[in-house]
């Protein structure tokens, strides 16, 4: 959305900031507890967050990462 919409931010002098601030799409990763998935998405979808394209989009992290998130979460791979 951002830039999209004309949201533009002033320049800081960070140039990666700046870019990254006015895209006009992000992929943001959030943690969630287990078991806290459905009130995260209803969260998500609430009025005061900007655009809802992929909250039901599966993660694909690397099988390297995902076995670390499975072993601090006890769970067998």
């Amino acid at each position: 959305m951002g830039s999209s919409l004309g949201w533009l931010l002033q320049l800081d002098g960070d140039d990666l900031r700046n870019a990254f601030l006015n895209a006009p799409w992000v992929k943001a990763v959030i943690p969630i507890r287990p078991g806290k998935e459905l009130e995260a998405i209803n969260w998500l979808q609430q009025v005061g967050v900007e655009g809802t394209d992929g909250l039901d989009a599966l993660y694909h992290g690397s099988q390297d990462e995902i076995d670390k998130i499975k072993a601090a979460l006890g769970i067998d791979k």
